[in-house]
C-alpha cells in the first residue's frame, strides 16, 4: 500500500541518522567532501554546490510528492530556467506560454535568442488548436506556466502534455503558486 501525500511530505526522503538516530534531516554545512585520492570521493558527494546529503532529502522528498522517480533542486526559478533552455541545441524551437513570468521573457529575449539563435514563438496555451498547429518538427520544449505569474492564467496542462507526447515535444512547467499537492 502507498503511503498518502501527508506522510509522504513529512518522511520521504528522511532516513534515520545512522549514527546518532535523529529523524530530522540535518543541515549539511560540508563544502568539501574527503577524496581519499583526487577525483575519487569518498562518497556520492565530492563539493556541495554538485550536491550534498540535505539536497539530496530534498529532492528525494519533492520526488515522492510529485510522484516521480527524480527530482533536481536549484537555487532559484532562474537557475531552473537556465538549466532546462540549455537543453535545446541550435536548429531546435521552443514554444512559449504568451504570459510567461517576466524574468523568463527578458532572459529569452534579450539573452537566450541573441546568443544562440534558438527560434522561439509566444502563444495562448489555453487555444488548444494553435497550440497543436505551433508545435513545429523541430519544437523540443513547450513551456508553460499555469497558473501564470502574476496574472494567474489557468491552462489545461494534461492537454498540453497530450499534445506534446504526440509530437515528441518535452513539456516544462513554470509553477510559482501551485505546491505539489494541488
Amino acid at each position: 500500500m502507498s503511503s498518502g501525500f501527508s506522510t509522504r511530505a513529512i518522511h520521504a526522503g528522511n532516513n534515520a541518522d545512522p549514527i546518532h538516530g535523529g529523524v530530522c534531516p540535518s543541515i549539511e554545512l560540508s563544502t568539501t567532501y574527503a577524496q581519499p585520492t583526487p577525483g575519487n570521493p569518498s562518497s556520492c558527494y565530492d563539493y556541495s554546490r554538485c550536491g550534498n546529503p540535505t539536497v539530496m532529502c530534498l529532492q528525494r522528498n519533492l520526488a515522492s510528492m510529485e510522484h516521480a522517480k527524480y527530482a533536481f533542486a536549484l537555487n532559484s526559478g532562474m537557475s531552473a530556467t537556465i538549466s532546462m533552455l540549455s537543453l535545446l541545441m541550435p536548429g531546435d524551437h521552443l514554444l512559449c506560454i504568451d504570459d510567461v513570468y517576466g524574468g523568463t521573457q527578458r532572459y529569452i529575449r534579450k539573452i537566450f535568442e541573441p546568443q544562440t539563435g534558438i527560434s522561439w514563438d509566444m502563444i495562448d496555451m489555453n487555444n488548444l488548436k494553435l497550440v497543436e498547429k505551433s508545435i513545429k518538427k523541430n519544437t523540443k520544449i513547450v513551456w508553460i506556466e499555469s497558473p501564470t505569474n502574476p496574472t494567474m492564467k489557468c491552462t489545461d496542462i494534461a492537454a498540453v502534455a497530450k499534445l506534446c507526447h504526440a509530437k515528441g515535444a518535452m513539456l516544462v512547467i513554470d509553477n510559482t503558486f501551485m505546491s505539489p499537492c494541488l
